[in-house]
């Protein structure tokens, strides 16, 4: 009887599309802060629409692509958070999921059904009946260790596993998943605590460039953590701007991020008041109206306009030949960053807690040493000349031992440092923030530490030749007045270096220590060899221009004049 009633059921289930033993349900992460809901709303806008993901597909309100997990039809919802903590590293508390316009069962949400709670004697509502027999198999809540009880204590326990598996008890099938293919949307609750219309962390890409990809994985990463509350932003312990680290939700560093308003010498720089410029007397916002005289935190370089050269270098590492790592421009809020109080700011709520700030995103680097604390004898050549290559060709001002990363790669050899077979070393160029100057004026060797590195004298290698002589000036001029709005006077200056170390390496066989010498400054009140063939040059063309003459100058004669 019970054989034929269990096959009945078995044939019932098939006919309506349910399926037991494993089934597929994908997963979709939902941004809890573009969804314009609060706590509660209508079960996420009904699980954001039923009418299919069209409603649901706003952009900036799903993260990513779905997820697909296998489950067993009797799966608990419990069963479903406690995967997700183990991929996402999302405590079960935090996580809130949603089908068919209801939440899912939580400890302390509402349940996916109304179903009357069951009878202490008789099997939970997640236990599943074996297609190949008609026996219960139950969870562990209910398999309870009643040996040696009487009869009413193991009521009792079993009533009390009840208990328990009603917080996450609802499986899969009580929650009208019973097709493969159905589709869990997954956030994460804010925390209680923050003021949901003003302080609410925020982590977005700005502008037009997509992130990378594993760049993209690090920000909602960095975002589930921010979302959680917990492992907030942390203020570096060195520079002299606002640097900060951002985690994941296990607490790695996983990004760099630079507000463009903390920068030294910007308005809200957080190291004090020696490193924030007056702005009121350096001319442009709101001084003297007459002055155009700005700010510079190094030649040619604005302050608040550091992050948008850190995603420059970036863009201009064709093929990652130099090692930068993956940068873009974020929209970021969080209450760790450095804010003004109300009374300071001027108008609007700029610089309030509260407002957006917009800055580079950078992936974090693991490394084991800094440039300074190592011997510069142990770099290979090779990755001498791709750093100084790139602080070459976009005039980096700022290159000293502490922003070039050290990573050590273990040599098969077995030797010692500096032996054949021995460690070798790995270099990773970091903050440049100084590149892409509108004035052409390095002053100072001291700021570039490979200046007196031995490795600078050796010749270029054939990759590092076949990578110079790919470069297109033009082609990266447009991106980056396209994508970041770099303005005209850096540009010209990246095509002067560009041909320049075409010339210089590629024609002439000049070494880069050589190539250096003639951008760098020996002293600071005479300028470079560049600085003054390029003077020479706009005079002459000053000199051309009121001349009148239309065509090129041909063998030394001079070309043909309006009129003559």
């Amino acid at each position: 009887m019970a054989s034929s009633l269990g096959a009945r059921g078995r044939e019932k289930g098939h006919q309506a599309g349910m399926v037991f033993g494993d089934i597929k349900v994908y997963v979709q992460e939902v941004n809890p802060r573009r969804t314009g809901r609060r706590k509660g709303e209508k079960a996420l806008q009904s699980s954001l629409g039923r009418r299919g993901e069209v409603e649901g597909g706003r952009e900036g309100v799903l993260e990513g692509g779905k997820r697909p997990l296998t489950f067993k039809s009797w799966s608990t919802i419990k069963d479903v958070k406690q995967t997700l903590q183990t991929l996402l590293h999302v405590p079960m508390n935090k996580q809130r999921l949603f089908f068919n316009g209801r939440e899912l069962s939580s400890p302390s949400g509402p349940t996916c059904t109304a179903r009357p709670a069951p009878l202490p004697c008789s099997p939970p509502p997640s236990a599943y009946v074996s297609p190949s027999s008609d026996s219960y198999a139950l969870p562990d809540l209910w398999r309870r260790n009643t040996t040696g009880m009487s009869w009413n204590k193991q009521l009792d326990a079993k009533a009390k596993g009840l208990r328990e598996l009603s917080n996450y008890g609802h499986s899969l099938q009580d929650c009208g998943i019973v097709r493969d293919g159905e589709t869990i949307y997954f956030t994460i609750a804010p925390p209680s605590s923050l003021d949901r219309d003003r302080a609410v962390p925020i982590l977005r890409p700005y502008g037009l460039l997509p992130p990378p990809r594993r760049l993209g994985r690090a920000l909602k990463q960095v975002r589930r953590a921010m979302d959680m509350g917990v492992n907030g932003p942390k203020l570096t312990v060195e520079g002299f701007g606002g640097t900060y680290f951002l985690y994941d939700p296990r607490r790695r560093p996983l990004a760099v991020f630079k507000p463009s308003d903390e920068e030294p010498y910007a308005p809200r720089n957080p190291r004090g008041p020696e490193l924030v410029a007056d702005w009121g007397k350096v001319g442009g916002r709101g001084g003297d109206k007459g002055r155009v005289e700005v700010f510079q935190m190094r030649p040619g370089v604005t302050p608040g306009e550091g992050y948008v050269r850190e995603v420059a270098a970036f863009l201009l590492d064709h093929e990652g030949f130099a090692g930068v790592p993956e940068t873009i421009m974020v929209q970021a809020r969080h209450p760790a960053f450095h804010y003004l109080p109300s009374s300071v700011c001027s108008g609007g709520n700029d610089g309030q807690e509260g407002s957006v700030k917009v800055g580079s995103f950078q992936e974090y680097v693991r490394h084991d040493y800094v440039g300074e604390d190592l011997s510069s004898s142990l770099f290979p050549v090779a990755e001498v000349h791709k750093i100084a290559l790139m602080d070459l060709r976009l005039l980096n001002s700022d290159r000293n031992g502490g922003n070039i990363l050290v990573r050590r790669v273990t040599g098969r050899g077995g030797g010692r440092e500096g032996e054949p077979g021995g460690p070798r070393y790995e270099l990773i160029p970091i903050d440049h923030g100084y590149c892409l100057p509108e004035t052409l004026c390095i002053d100072d060797t001291l700021n570039l530490c490979w200046f007196g590195w031995r490795q600078m004298h050796e010749p270029c290698d054939a990759a590092t030749r076949a990578y110079i002589a790919s470069w297109d000036a033009e082609a990266d001029a447009t991106l980056l007045q396209a994508h970041l709005g770099i303005g005209e006077a850096a540009l010209d200056l990246l095509r002067v270096t560009t041909r320049m170390l075409q010339i210089a390496v590629l024609e002439a066989g000049l070494t880069l220590h050589e190539v250096a010498c003639l951008l760098v400054r020996q002293t600071p009140e005479i300028a470079s060899e560049i600085e003054k063939v390029r003077e020479n040059a706009e005079t002459l063309a000053m000199a051309v221009t009121r001349s009148g003459v239309t065509t090129p100058m041909k063998g030394g004669r001079e070309g043909r004049r309006e009129g003559g």
